[in-house]
């Protein structure tokens, strides 16, 4: 709250008017400090909670693709066992017996 300040007053109220007004503005500031700093508290909590839900989906789906490329590469491998028994089934014939 900002006080009047009479300029015809003698010198020390107006000094004290303007001490009125240095400490509201000081209350003031210290206020809206304190909100600053809780909302940037609250504002850093959520950007931690954010990061870790990246990452743990990041995780996740890491997870899956590793399991993706375990079935695939179980697929490949019984596909070239599969090409290895053929060519043994066809071995016999080729050379001729």
């Amino acid at each position: 709250m900002e006080v009047s300040i009479d300029p015809d007053l003698p010198l020390r109220p107006r000094v004290t008017a303007l001490e009125a007004n240095l400490n509201a503005a000081r209350r003031d500031i210290a206020a809206l400090t304190s909100v600053v700093q809780q909302q940037t508290e609250k504002l850093v909590a959520e950007d931690q909670r954010i990061e870790r839900s990246f990452l743990a989906a990041l995780s996740e789906q890491s997870r899956e693709h590793a399991g993706h490329a375990v079935i695939e590469l179980r697929t490949a491998v019984l596909g070239l066992s599969f090409s290895a028994f053929g060519v043994l089934i066809q071995l016999p014939q080729a050379l001729g017996a």
